[in-house]
């Protein structure tokens, strides 16, 4: 576990929050086992080094009023397997997978130019879904889930904009 407010340490975290503002400088390469908690007063700088997840890693980003991720913070190849996402409204730069699900709390995330978000037979998505807290998608994206066997599962999405949103959840079950 930790927490820094100035440059990183080379090595392993189970937690990592990130505090303060300004620019946060990674001294090595890097890898969450935990959560690596980011919030949007500051700017970790990956000065030529790689950022990465373990295999219970994942991302939060909370209280922003947007974040745009980037192949730093979300890479994939050894990406986080969860994403935790508070009080922000979060765009999806890329597609991409994750194997232990979702958490919106006071969220949106925007899928959109064909951006398309796999879950993995045990993720779940998780929130009390509303017209302020779902998936945003556009004509182009997607919300996938890969099923193992039979189930169902709950699709918190949505189109729209942020002023004029449209929270249309769709409710699936696979028999075979």
């Amino acid at each position: 576990n930790g927490s820094i407010a100035g440059a990183a340490s080379v090595g392993i975290y189970n937690d990592l929050t990130l505090m303060g503002e300004g620019n946060k400088i990674l001294s090595g390469n890097t890898t969450i086992n935990g959560t690596l908690t980011t919030n949007p007063d500051l700017f970790l700088n990956p000065s030529g080094y790689t950022l990465s997840y373990g295999p219970k890693g994942g991302v939060k980003f909370i209280d922003a009023e947007y974040v745009i991720t980037d192949d730093f913070l979300l890479p994939a190849i050894n990406g986080p397997e969860h994403l935790t996402i508070e009080n922000t409204n979060v765009y999806l730069h890329e597609s991409r997978s994750f194997s232990e699900g979702i958490s919106l709390q006071g969220a949106i995330l925007n899928l959109s130019d064909g951006v398309v978000l796999t879950l993995g037979p045990d993720a779940l998505i998780e929130g009390d879904f509303s017209e302020s807290n779902y998936i945003q998608l556009d004509e182009a994206s997607s919300v996938r889930k890969v099923f193992d066997k039979p189930g169902s599962f709950y699709f918190p999405i949505g189109t729209g904009n942020l002023s004029t949103p449209e929270f249309t959840p769709a409710d699936v079950s696979v028999y075979t």
